[in-house]
């Protein structure tokens, strides 16, 4: 594909690419401040009751019978536990389920086939595959870190190249979705392709990595503003200008490396 027919068809899906990112972006956004907001309120409420617990222990050591007020404190103890828990499991799943509807329904219009159905399935089974592991990976590294910023170099690069690995094999996959019919068929080809033609896809999936890598920068960076207050539209537009930039940068250059795996 020539550079004229990118930019045409640039033009042509701009649009609806740019709003499908914007839209996913802002929901995520929102999804991620309600569940801290509530996890933090139910840490508040579980301090609260901190001495009632206590109590409760003293009261179990000299005594063998347990009160309904008690039993109380201990079902709601049991309630905000499992609440925050559940919250903290919901954010892989809902990210997972929010990329497969947002970016899979952009994919699909891209490609402009009537089989979008196919489409969508086969990108819905390879970003569940590969966000899984994304997350796995990324739960398994942080677990025992209380502050994100004590995390070893090693094991940041680490987690940085596995983010390479997965969304090198995903682009590559959603690349040639419209080749073939079937799941299996398009995950051998995209396998063979990452592998096969790694000296010369690599190099140009770099920029299109960077241009996410930065995108989940700024995004969580507008996170982080918004749960420190710092909702002042004159401290947060640089934020918002820079995602809307990688966004762009983004769809153009994801329809330019999809153009270079089309030669294979």
């Amino acid at each position: 594909m020539s550079f004229s027919k990118i930019n045409k068809t640039f033009k042509e899906n701009f649009f609806n690419l740019f709003m499908i990112d914007v839209a996913f972006a802002a929901i995520y956004l929102l999804f991620l401040i309600f569940v801290r907001m509530r996890i933090r309120s139910n840490l508040e409420k579980l301090a609260a009751l901190s001495p009632a617990l206590e109590q409760l222990g003293k009261f179990i050591a000299e005594s063998s019978t347990i009160v309904d007020e008690q039993l109380a404190v201990l079902d709601k103890v049991g309630y905000l536990n499992m609440e925050t828990l559940i919250l903290f499991w919901a954010i892989p799943i809902f990210t997972i389920i929010l990329w497969c509807v947002f970016q899979g329904s952009g994919w699909a219009l891209f490609y402009k086939t009537k089989n979008l159905k196919s489409i969508f399935k086969k990108f819905s089974i390879a970003s569940v595959i590969g966000l899984s592991l994304l997350f796995i990976f990324t739960y398994s590294s942080f677990t025992n870190i209380e502050n994100v910023f004590e995390i070893e170099i090693s094991v940041f690069l680490l987690n940085l190249l596995i983010y390479f690995v997965i969304f090198y094999w995903l682009y590559i996959f959603y690349s040639v979705m419209n080749r073939k019919e079937l799941f299996i068929d398009t995950l051998k080809l995209s396998l063979k392709l990452a592998f096969k033609k790694s000296f010369v896809l690599v190099p140009y999936f770099l920029p299109l990595f960077f241009l996410l890598i930065g995108g989940i920068f700024v995004f969580f960076s507008l996170y982080t503003s918004k749960v420190l207050g710092l909702f002042n539209l004159l401290e947060l537009w640089p934020w918002i200008i820079a995602l809307i930039i990688l966004i762009t940068a983004k769809t153009w250059y994801k329809i330019f490396f999809t153009s270079v795996v089309e030669r294979y």
